[in-house]
């Protein structure tokens, strides 16, 4: 359990945000059944995520990490601070134990979330679901 704690520290450490890592809650392992999500944006506009109507722990400005979340399709909602921006949807299909860093960036007049390992880009559910 404490190799997996470090592998997740190193983990954080390359994403640069070493210094808050130290602060957060137990991390779900790779061993359970739980999986984790961290979203990192581009340091200029700050933003919260939702899921259904939960506002997930927000360590920082410009990320998040969310855990505790089952197999299956997830619906995260991105709201900026101040409202500088209308909230945008993401739908992310979870797979057990999954472990993703996403990348938030706006790209035109929309967001995107970029997976950093894949290099998959996740573009805005559209407004009528």
């Amino acid at each position: 359990m404490r190799f997996a704690k470090v592998l997740l520290l190193v983990f954080f450490c390359s994403l640069g945000v070493a210094k808050t890592a130290l602060a957060l809650p137990p991390i779900v392992t790779a061993d359970s059944a739980n999986a984790y999500i961290y979203i990192q944006g581009d340091k200029s506009i700050p933003f919260y995520v939702r899921i259904g109507k939960t506002m997930c722990p927000r360590y920082g400005k410009n990320y998040s990490l969310i855990t505790g979340l089952g197999e299956g399709n997830t619906q995260i909602e991105i709201l900026f601070q101040q409202r500088t921006y209308p909230s945008v949807f993401y739908t992310i299909t979870i797979h057990n134990g999954d472990a993703r860093a996403l990348y938030l960036q706006k790209q035109g007049e929309n967001f995107i979330l970029k997976d950093l390992k894949t290099g998959y880009i996740f573009t805005p559910d559209k407004k009528d679901k």
